[in-house]
């Protein structure tokens, strides 16, 4: 897969109807392969020691920030 192609494939939003604990869970199991599939990727285009690192902060860390906005919605921007 592309860079694009990878970037798209995420799925994951929050469902207003479902929990929160029910939320974090469906967003983990999508972060677990999104997070695969970003490694595989960088893995195959950098063979980098960095890969894991580099994983986190670029593709990784804005889908969490996204769930944590998400959440601070869902509780009524209090936090």
């Amino acid at each position: 897969m592309s860079a694009e192609e990878i970037a798209v494939e995420w799925w994951w939003q929050w469902d207003d109807k479902k929990s929160a604990e029910w939320n974090t869970y469906e967003f983990n199991k999508a972060l677990e392969l999104h997070k695969w599939c970003w490694r595989r990727w960088e893995e195959m285009h950098n063979a980098s020691c960095c890969v894991v690192e580099r994983v986190r902060d670029k593709y990784v860390m804005p889908r969490v920030r996204e769930f944590l906005a998400a959440l601070d919605v869902h509780r009524g921007g209090h936090g």
